[in-house]
């Protein structure tokens, strides 16, 4: 007889003895690349075959979005740190392990996509406001 086991926050252990909790996943536009979003930081794995091929603990992310198979990753903190605030975007190169450029909003950010042309960002909670910035 099966029984069912309540379902728990996903917690993996790090080598400090700390636990690292999930704060997102995605796939990027192709679903080549996946992105998780942690408590510590973030990571991208290829799917094909399944790798980690990026890591990065910079701070608490709450979304992470990749645009395509390149070294662009727009990430969004969950607020523990303050250079990871929920209403900033940060743009990060993985190529290079830097930030690019930062998005301030008035309000919480809930979701980050991106194309080839333009990132667009929904960023208020109550309005569900839409603001669309062109990628150069």
């Amino acid at each position: 007889k099966l029984q069912r086991r309540p379902a728990r926050r996903s917690q993996v252990p790090t080598e400090a003895g700390h636990e690292m909790s999930k704060l997102s996943v995605g796939f990027n536009q192709d679903s080549s690349l996946i992105t998780v979003g942690s408590t510590r930081g973030f990571s991208v794995y290829r799917c094909n075959p399944f790798k980690k091929c990026f890591q990065a603990a910079d701070g608490s992310i709450k979304f992470v979005e990749m645009l395509f198979s390149t070294s662009l990753v727009a990430l969004v903190g969950s607020g523990k740190q303050a250079a990871f605030s929920p209403r900033r975007i940060r743009l990060y190169s993985t190529k290079t392990r830097q930030f690019i450029c930062e998005l301030d909003f008035a309000t919480t950010v809930l979701n980050v996509k991106m194309n080839n042309k333009r990132s667009t960002q929904v960023i208020s909670q109550l309005r569900q406001t839409v603001a669309e910035f062109m990628l150069c």
